[in-house]
């Protein structure tokens, strides 16, 4: 493999044991969210990141669709009805001349 073709890490790229650290903290503190979590990690002197870091640690990992369980129906689409709806009352003169407003 080329040499400028492969990652090279960064200095600011976290860590495993930061990632860990993160998602053991999380499983310790299971109602608080992830930006409450940051500043309480960030407090305590366990890891200083970023909420966005929080949240994407967590995400990766599956701890932030707890709340989003039943898959979307987004782009299912719509079912077409087969014809018209058959209303009797949609039919009758009398149905349309009480509905329309009334002259002033």
């Amino acid at each position: 493999m080329d040499a400028g073709s492969c990652w090279v890490p960064r200095n600011f790229w976290l860590g495993e044991r930061e990632k860990q650290a993160i998602i053991s903290f999380h499983l310790k503190n299971p109602l608080e969210g992830y930006r409450r979590l940051t500043f309480m990690m960030l407090d305590g002197d366990i890891v200083a990141v970023s909420p966005s870091s929080v949240w994407r640690v967590l995400s990766q990992a599956g701890l932030l669709s707890k709340w989003n369980s039943k898959p979307s129906r987004k782009g299912t689409g719509f079912e077409q009805p087969l014809k018209t709806t058959d209303c009797q009352e949609c039919e009758n003169p009398e149905f349309h001349a009480l509905s329309s407003p009334i002259p002033l």
